[in-house]
């Protein structure tokens, strides 16, 4: 019973709001991001001591690179 439970839940959750969601892509957000706040930070490793703004973040994203892997 409980393997039909997990096999019925939806990929994502949406409730009715005042905002559509946005059929945007990683890298397309990226974009908007980078023209609206292109040299502000966007990530910090606090572990790390390291942080990247969006213009920096959307440089170093490409085909096959991982989020996890940008900072």
């Amino acid at each position: 019973m409980y393997r039909e439970r997990v096999t019925q839940k939806l990929s994502y959750w949406h409730t009715t709001g005042a905002e559509p969601l946005l059929n945007l892509t990683v890298g397309q957000l990226l974009d908007r991001a980078v023209e609206r706040w292109g040299d502000k930070v966007a990530f910090v490793s606090l572990y790390q001591g390291h942080s990247i703004t969006y213009r920096e973040a959307r440089d170093k994203v490409g085909v096959g690179k991982e989020l996890g892997s940008i900072c």
